[in-house]
């Protein structure tokens, strides 16, 4: 029903614009997600986990379809018409259902084998992450930076 909706919206959006023909489009969602396979591995603000969504989306609306995390595409948004437009390299930094930062240089956003350069991770004191069968997310350990493999 959602992938339904959002395609449907997209179409809406792209009349209301006046855009004659879609050729491609981008997707933004909470992650942890997987860009390069346009997969979210796990969302627990969507309770999804492994959900293909660019290929799900782009089936709809019969065109390629890139997926970006939402820290990542609000850091560009800032660095190109934002708090960031006179900093280079520019780091955003996002606190809310969870913690999420982009980084972007020479405005490009920096990337990893699978996406954002920087991915914070939370992690239970029983080895799982928040919303993870087992995990006890009022007790999580401070977040670890990572680079992303």
């Amino acid at each position: 029903a959602a992938v339904g909706a959002i395609a449907a919206a997209a179409g809406r959006l792209a009349r209301a614009a006046g855009v004659g023909r879609v050729v491609a489009a981008g997707v933004v969602a909470p992650g942890p997600l997987n860009s390069s396979a346009g997969r979210i591995d796990f969302s627990p603000n969507l309770g999804w986990r492994d959900v293909p969504l660019a290929r799900w989306i782009g089936d709809r609306l019969g065109v390629p379809v890139l997926l970006e995390d939402d820290a990542t595409a609000a850091a560009l948004g800032e660095a190109h018409a934002g708090a960031g437009r006179d900093a280079d390299p520019f780091v955003y930094l996002t606190v809310s259902s969870g913690v999420g930062a982009g980084v972007v240089v020479g405005g490009r956003s920096m990337r990893g084998a699978i996406g954002p350069i920087w991915r914070a991770r939370f992690r239970s004191r029983f080895g799982k992450r928040p919303g993870e069968a087992g995990a006890d997310s009022d007790n999580c350990l401070p977040m670890k930076w990572t680079t992303a493999r």
